[in-house]
């Protein structure tokens, strides 16, 4: 890799560490040839997926991932308020965890294999990732229901969907009153073999999109602690806008 400049800034000294602990991993298991594609949706999670957020959390100290079948205590609580609601209480492939809160701020969810994803597995697994998002974000606005509801728009839970060899990173906010909005912002192919080291590129974008997004909701957060409650009727407060879908079913879907 091209050498950093002595102007460079700590994050991208930071971020530069996290490319290069992806690169000697992914050096070190192609070094006695191409990787398998033809394996379970567990052993590729291990083998490919977590050493690429393990990057993450050795520079990024305040983030903790958590891997396979990780409870959700967002789900829980959603179900706890609202027991009489037709939902599952689902398992998360993966947690990102923000350490001095311990909410949730990254789901991510495996579609099976390289060569063993479907359709059906793909399309529970996008319903599962909206769920957990939604229930996250209304679990972080709880706290803050008498604010304005403005200030939510700005508050984002991520998502990381892997369906064969491509990862797509998503986020999803509160955009206006009992409306969700779900914006998909990258997606990267993950390389079998060194020759095609050159495809960590995009995922090295997607990566450096994800970091700073993380960074820009620790002033969100902030932000919203410290603003005023709204008084009066004439500004909606997040307790207007906010909503919990009781099943599946009555989403929509709407593209623009």
């Amino acid at each position: 890799m091209t050498p950093l400049t002595s102007e460079a800034s700590q994050k991208d000294k930071k971020f530069r560490e996290i490319c290069e602990f992806i690169l000697y991993d992914f050096y070190f298991t192609t070094k006695g040839g191409p990787l398998k594609r033809n394996v379970g949706e567990r052993t590729y999670i291990v083998e490919r997926i977590v050493p690429i957020f393990k990057a993450i959390q050795s520079i990024y100290e305040e983030i903790k991932f958590h891997w396979i079948e990780i409870e959700l205590n967002c789900m829980k609580e959603i179900k706890k308020l609202h027991p009489d609601f037709n939902l599952t209480i689902n398992q998360a492939d993966g947690l990102g965890v923000r350490n001095s809160s311990n909410k949730a701020i990254l789901f991510i969810e495996v579609s099976g294999g390289p060569e063993s994803s479907d359709l059906k597995h793909a399309k529970e697994d996008s319903e599962k990732l909206l769920k957990e998002a939604i229930f996250e974000l209304v679990s972080i606005l709880r706290n803050h229901m008498d604010k304005s509801a403005e200030e939510s728009k700005h508050l984002y839970t991520f998502m990381i969907q892997s369906i064969g060899d491509r990862i797509t990173f998503s986020k999803l906010c509160l955009a206006n009153k009992h409306i969700y909005s779900v914006l998909q912002i990258k997606s990267a192919i993950l390389p079998f073999e060194f020759n095609d080291v050159a495809d960590y590129l995009e995922v090295f974008e997607l990566l450096h999109i994800l970091v700073s997004e993380l960074e820009i909701q620790m002033g969100v957060i902030n932000k919203l602690k410290l603003s005023e409650s709204v008084n009066g009727t004439n500004v909606p407060k997040i307790r207007d806008w906010i909503w919990v879908p009781d099943s599946v079913s009555v989403w929509e879907c709407k593209e623009n």
